[in-house]
């Protein structure tokens, strides 16, 4: 799998197909609110339990390698982008 995480970084990594399936729980993720803590431990807490998907693409068709990616097509190794076609690097 090809992602935006380092191996060796402390989230779990989804695919992008298993990250949009229903096949795992967000709400399983969920915590009460602990006031005895700051909020920005608890945000750091949370953050890094959440699972992470792999590359951000959605909706692209015929293309590899793209990460912030929506809407394109036929497309090769771009980054951030959106409704594009054809793009090359």
């Amino acid at each position: 799998m090809i992602s935006a995480y380092s191996p060796d970084s402390p989230y779990t990594v989804y695919s992008t197909e298993y990250y949009w399936s229903d096949s795992w729980d967000p709400m399983s993720y969920g915590r009460d609110f602990d006031f005895s803590k700051g909020f920005f431990e608890q945000f750091q807490e949370i953050f890094q339990a959440i699972p992470k998907q792999a590359l951000v693409v959605k909706e692209c068709e015929n293309s590899e390698y793209l990460n912030f990616a929506y809407r394109v097509k036929n497309c090769y190794l771009i980054f951030a982008s959106g409704r594009d076609e054809n793009c090359y690097f």
